[in-house]
């Protein structure tokens, strides 16, 4: 388990690892300046910042492009990307456990898992001209 960023909340992860005895296989590796460049390294993403910024949508489009199953929270404008329990998973922001109780099963339930990466891979190349939609987003950001 690779966590990346460093909320409020890694305190209480770190603990909740430690519960579960998973502390030994779990890294906290901090805020990343590329998070495109561990893509590749994830078997799903999740989703689960505070505040949404432009880049989280496009971390998302770029993990769902590489066919990872993606978690993310209700509320969130991810509704618009992902479709729930058909291109990904949407959970409430204040149950942990809805969360934990998901991640749980993508692990778990290898069809289940499948079928998420192959309709959210579906999804960005029938909807999003990845290329294209990536160099407008980059265009976006460095205008800001």
């Amino acid at each position: 388990l690779i966590v990346v960023g460093d909320g409020k909340e890694k305190k209480n992860l770190a603990w909740l690892t430690k519960k579960m005895e998973i502390d030994t296989v779990t890294w906290f590796v901090g805020k990343q300046a590329h998070l495109n460049k561990w893509l590749d390294n994830f078997d799903a993403f999740v989703a689960v910042a505070e505040k949404t910024k432009i880049n989280d949508l496009l971390i998302i489009l770029q993990a769902m492009a590489g066919r990872l199953p993606v978690i993310a929270f209700l509320g969130q404008g991810f509704e618009d990307i992902i479709y729930e329990n058909k291109t990904g998973i949407l959970v409430k922001t204040d149950s942990g456990e809805s969360l934990a109780n998901e991640i749980t099963r993508l692990n778990q339930d290898k069809h289940w898992y499948n079928k998420l990466s192959l309709a959210a891979g579906e999804r960005i190349e029938k909807h999003f001209v990845f290329n294209k939609a990536l160099e407008q987003f980059e265009k976006i950001i460095n205008q800001a």
